[in-house]
């Protein structure tokens, strides 16, 4: 259990400061991480996990390669 209590330890900054949605205001942020406290604490983190996975799922995916090229590309200009 002590590996898995340390690994959800670590995860869990992520889990709840997850902003609910891209126009979610503060009042809904305090709320959610209010809420998501309750569930951490009552040990439903298969509740939280669920919602975590709904947002994200609705998020538009990363690409790696573009935000290295960018970072690339202004180090360059930052040398001319």
């Amino acid at each position: 259990m002590e590996c898995i209590a340390l690994k959800a330890a670590m995860v869990l900054p992520s889990l709840i400061l997850q902003k609910p949605s891209r126009q979610s205001k503060t009042k809904d942020h305090i709320l959610c991480i209010q809420r998501r406290l309750q569930l951490w604490g009552n040990g439903e983190v298969d509740k939280l996990i669920a919602e975590v996975r709904a947002i994200q799922s609705h998020l538009p995916p990363i690409s790696h390669y573009n935000n290295q090229t960018k970072a690339s590309q202004e180090f360059e200009d930052l040398l001319n």
